[in-house]
């Protein structure tokens, strides 16, 4: 599989996550932008197309829910991933019964994040 070729956008309010899922899926060999929230997200993908969007659940302002029903609204065929540290089984149930291809944990493991991405960009 061809990575270079997949754009990701990665959503979080948090500085840590958004450098350590830039610098780590760059090195892999995708192209990735980063959002610090659901607003800045939501602006960036009416302006370029993204394949595979990870979105934090939890934000100030838009919840990673709430970007999600606004992105499948304009980009319906865009993969989504939540991760978030409150990886409870309501947040994971909610995520996936609305169409999200899966849902990671923070902290996540690279390895981990890097299995997932790949799966599912290739689902």
């Amino acid at each position: 599989m061809k990575k270079g070729k997949y754009r990701i956008l990665a959503i979080d309010d948090d500085k840590i996550i958004r450098d350590l899922a830039l610098d780590l899926l760059t090195n892999y060999g995708y192209e990735v932008v980063t959002a610090s929230s659901g607003t800045e997200a939501i602006s960036l993908l009416k302006k370029s197309p993204f394949d595979l969007i990870l979105c934090d659940i939890n934000m100030p302002g838009q919840t990673g829910f709430d970007v999600f029903k606004e992105v499948k609204s304009f980009t319906p065929d865009v993969k989504f991933i939540f991760i978030s540290a409150f990886d409870n089984q309501g947040n994971i149930n909610k995520g996936m019964e609305m169409g999200a291809k899966a849902f990671i944990g923070k902290p996540f493991d690279s390895d981990e994040l890097l299995d997932v991405i790949e799966n599912t960009l290739k689902d």
